[in-house]
């Protein structure tokens, strides 16, 4: 979409922020944002990550005001020996800040807030079925910010089973 914006520039910098709020009033260079710690699975990615990150934003420059998503999807892919049922899987972080409220700046980093959750759930609802040795891994996405993440560990809920699976992620 375009829109055309006639009259004289206000002193200042120029944002936008979607969906529109009448009621917000705020910094261009803080625009406040939030990260559901909860999720549900979903197959269609897009809805998914629309339904997870409702928000976008556009600073000017260079006479135009481009659109951008300060989160993106982080897929896992599982598979286990046998096909197993995920009821629910949970990411977990000792140092950063994965769901919750944050403030994107005038640059388009997100910094969280100190009373940010250091999880994130996908709920896999009824189950998702991995499929045994040899096929093809499942993939479990969750909306976080972008960046590298060296401490995250995740559960694995498996239906039938009181404790989950937990491992230590590699450098994602």
């Amino acid at each position: 979409s375009q829109a055309i914006f006639y009259g004289p520039l206000v002193k200042g910098q120029i944002a936008a922020y979607y969906p529109y709020d009448s009621s917000y009033i705020g910094d261009a260079d803080a625009m406040p944002m939030s990260l559901e710690a909860d999720q549900a699975y979903d197959a269609d990615l897009k809805a998914m990550y629309l339904k997870y990150n409702p928000t976008a934003f556009a600073h000017l420059s260079n006479g135009k005001m481009d659109f951008y998503y300060p989160t993106g999807l982080l897929s896992l892919q599982l598979g286990f020996p046998e096909a197993e049922t995920v009821k629910k899987l949970r990411l977990d972080s000792q140092t950063t800040g994965l769901s919750g409220l944050g403030v994107v700046s005038g640059d388009g980093t997100v910094q969280m807030t100190e009373s940010a959750s250091r999880y994130v759930t996908l709920d896999c609802g009824e189950g998702l079925v991995t499929m045994g040795e040899g096929d093809v891994l499942t993939s479990f996405p969750m909306v976080l910010l972008p960046g590298t993440y060296d401490d995250l560990q995740v559960s694995v809920y498996l239906e039938g089973s009181e404790q989950p699976f937990v491992c230590k992620l590699p450098e994602v």
